[in-house]
């Protein structure tokens, strides 16, 4: 799953503005439905993992479980309904990143390899 850092304009509101770092996809889709489309802005790469959908959709639950629509309806439940796979890549929530860095996947350290490698996309 894809991380990066982000500013966060409080419900749209730009001079409100929220540094968020190290957020993954699903979680920057969750923003943009709590705050607005453009509500989440200068979206900066950062590491992939490979975090289980089950781990991720937990730690969301618990974070942002809570947040209601207009209509008092769930928005991880309709971003997310049922056991759906998160979105995993930008592209799959519908950001292209032009100067996208070297994305690097963190792994478990194996004896005689290092601890993160860079993966070409």
């Amino acid at each position: 799953m894809q991380h990066a850092s982000c500013m966060v304009a409080l419900n749209g509101d730009i001079t409100f503005t929220v540094f968020k770092q190290d957020v993954t996809v699903p979680e920057i889709a969750i923003l943009r439905a709590i705050h607005g489309p453009d509500s989440v802005r200068d979206i900066k790469p950062l590491h992939m993992d490979k975090r289980s959908h089950s781990e991720e959709r937990s730690r969301l639950m618990h974070e942002y479980g809570n947040a209601k629509d207009h209509k008092d309806e769930s928005i991880f439940e309709k971003l997310f309904p049922g056991l759906s796979p998160l979105p995993v890549h930008f592209k799959d929530i519908g950001i292209e990143i032009a100067d996208e860095e070297p994305v690097i996947q963190e792994e478990k350290p194996r004896r005689g390899r290092p601890a993160a490698v860079e993966v070409a996309e």
